[in-house]
């Protein structure tokens, strides 16, 4: 079968770079004014059909003049990529040194490992769940779609080429489209992250970029107006999709056309088209995109180590540190991506393949040091948040006896299981507060205890969570009933402790009573699963929650060897009292002997106050009702108190 492929001319577009520029400068946008700017995020997508694009032209034409090797593919790449990228993540892992806790450096090593290897989209996808820290708390984080693309390029080039041998091209072509565009749909469908991070559901946005590399014949065949036509129909499609597209939708899924479509049209209208070459080709727009690049990779460090310092650093801050990008960017493309360039490739490629590869070994380092405490700390400094905690499941825990009559199925990024095994255990049930203060349990105590839970979901009968924003429900059932109705029957659980963070229902989030499918007061869901737990006969716990503290209150030092101030990090006694005893009032209407109180804040609350009480130790993560380790030992003891008479 012979190809059929129509290669557009070999000539620089400028339009082409002018939409890099609207591309980044959207990304940009969205990163530092989330607010102003939410569908900015797109722009990636705008960048992956590009790639496709013109990755794709320079294959076909290499393989029309019977000159392609994917050696010197690669070696392309490299010196395109590597310059900038080992130069931003070794200045990452520099700032991080003096910035980071402990934890927050070991898990920045991991992400330069992840991006070092081009797998970063992996890291983050296989971080995703409840538990995780926040995306904009991660300095690397934007290195994701890096990752897309070069899994793109490992992929491309070998099924081009074999299927160039059989005239396969555009078969090929529009197969891995059609294949990747229903993953999308699917997974996107399913929820989670996977349709946004995994590769199999980004191709296609890639391929449209490669179909259009293969049809300069039909772009050839448009007038003047035809062009012109197309060329306006992809800016409106690309307008449409910056103005209905937020975090909100379902994304990428159906939504993701209209970014992808309005680049594709704009590309296939070609540089000649008014548009393309009156407003995209325009020099502030060209420069923007020849530096698009390394501006991508320089804006999110900055404003992502702005947030890490200050939850939310002010507008004029923000602005400041994309102007720095900007220069940063210019000075990256001028002083080291153009002197690569030009380079002797014998020279060049050891070193920039070395420095990538550097930059990966030292995250791995960072990672397997603990971020680097002992070098970094020692015990005359001022505290500093220790967030070490175990795994929250156990390998194969849905395949362990308890965890098939619990878990339907595996979901490690939102479930919560672990069993210290023994005799007769303290089954600890909830959420993401549950299973810290199982964590607290056994480190403080030699009890066998049981964690079952799920992150987001309170320990309720007959209930789920909503978020008011998007409608999206989570998923809490079956886990919790079968958690709740385990634990009531099986003799190897000697008590039961509930314990959730029941903050935000009714503001951001609504507990709904499945069986009239409107929102309950979380008291009184509390109030019908106690009575039902009741009647097991085991004692029952509910541990009232810890203190709410304000988020970002504390202020790190700098180096943060120093380390962290924590005494704004602190709410009146009478504050949690009276929430507590909103609980305590349910936990009354029970009316069973065998249904008690346990205030966790008892470990947490001194002279009047509450939260941050030890100036040895930081006891709060940094969204302020998440303990670290040291907090979670703190209310672990005081549970272990209140359970005497459990084995």
């Amino acid at each position: 079968m012979r190809n059929e492929i129509a290669l557009p001319p070999p000539a620089y577009r400028p339009d082409v770079d002018g939409l890099r520029a609207v591309a980044v400068a959207a990304v940009v946008g969205f990163h530092a004014f989330p607010g102003r700017l939410p569908s900015g995020f797109v722009g990636v997508d705008v960048f992956f059909v590009i790639s496709g694009y013109l990755i794709t032209s320079i294959l076909l034409r290499d393989l029309a003049r019977g000159r392609y090797s994917i050696a010197d593919f690669y070696v392309r790449r490299v010196r395109r990529i590597f310059p900038a990228l080992a130069l931003v993540m070794a200045a990452v892992l520099a700032v991080g040194w003096f910035t980071l806790l402990p934890e927050e450096y070991a898990r920045l090593g991991k992400h330069a490992a992840g991006g070092a290897a081009f797998a970063a989209n992996l890291v983050f996808w296989a971080e995703e769940g409840y538990f995780d820290v926040a995306g904009e708390l991660k300095p690397l984080l934007h290195l994701w779609s890096l990752g897309v693309e070069e899994q793109f390029y490992l992929i491309w080039p070998l099924l081009l080429a074999f299927a160039w041998r059989r005239g396969w091209v555009r078969a090929a072509t529009l197969g891995v489209a059609a294949a990747s565009f229903a993953a999308n749909l699917a997974l996107t469908v399913a929820g989670g992250n996977d349709a946004f991070f995994l590769p199999v559901s980004r191709f296609w946005e890639l391929m449209a970029g490669a179909w259009l590399a293969q049809r300069a014949d039909l772009s050839a065949r448009l007038t003047s107006g035809g062009r012109d036509g197309v060329s306006v129909l992809g800016a409106a499609l690309l307008a449409a999709g910056f103005l209905l597209i937020h975090d909100g939708r379902a994304f990428p899924g159906w939504w993701a056309l209209l970014p992808v479509l309005g680049t594709a049209c704009l590309i296939f209208a070609g540089p000649q088209a008014w548009l393309n070459r009156r407003v995209l080709s325009l020099r502030p727009l060209v420069f923007v995109g020849l530096i698009s690049y390394p501006l991508y990779l320089w804006h999110w460090p900055l404003l992502s180590f702005a947030r890490i310092f200050d939850l939310d650093p002010s507008p004029a801050l923000r602005l400041g540190l994309c102007t720095v990008a900007a220069a940063l960017s210019w000075l990256t493309y001028e002083l080291v991506e153009k002197r690569v360039r030009h380079a002797r490739p014998r020279l060049a490629m050891p070193g920039l393949v070395g420095a990538v590869a550097a930059a990966g070994v030292a995250g791995l380092v960072v990672l397997d040091s603990r971020g680097a405490a002992d070098a970094r700390f020692d015990g005359a400094v001022a505290p500093v948040a220790d967030l070490s905690f175990a795994a929250s499941v156990s390998p194969g825990y849905a395949q362990t006896a308890i965890g098939r009559q619990v878990f339907p199925r595996s979901d490690p990024g939102r479930d919560f299981f672990a069993d210290t095994g023994g005799g007769s255990r303290v089954a600890v049930l909830g959420d993401s507060h549950a299973n810290r203060l199982f964590a607290g349990l056994t480190m403080a105590s030699a009890r066998g205890a049981l964690n079952l839970g799920r992150g987001s979901c309170p320990p309720f009968f007959g209930t789920s969570v909503r978020w008011r924003k998007t409608g999206e429900d989570l998923g809490c059932q079956p886990v919790i009933d079968n958690a709740l109705g385990f634990a009531a029957r099986a003799p190897e659980v000697g008590a039961i402790v509930l314990t959730a963070y029941l903050g935000g229902f009714g503001v951001d989030r609504d507990l709904i009573d499945l069986a009239s499918g409107e929102a309950i007061a979380p008291e009184a869901a509390l109030a019908r699963t106690l009575a039902r737990l009741a009647q097991s006969g085991k004692p029952v716990l509910v541990a009232l929650d810890v203190p709410r503290l304000p988020s970002e209150c504390a202020r790190r030092g700098f180096p943060i060897w120093r380390g962290v101030d924590t005494s704004a990090c602190v709410i009146p006694v009478s504050r949690q009292a009276a929430a507590e005893a909103r609980l305590s009032r349910a936990v009354a209407a029970a009316a069973a002997g065998n249904v008690s109180v346990v205030r966790l804040s008892a470990a947490l609350c001194r002279g009047g106050q509450c939260g941050e009480i030890d100036p040895r130790r930081v006891l709060y993560d940094r969204d302020g009702h998440h303990l670290t380790v040291a907090g979670a030992r703190r209310v672990g003891a005081v549970l272990d108190r209140a359970l005497p008479s459990v084995p």
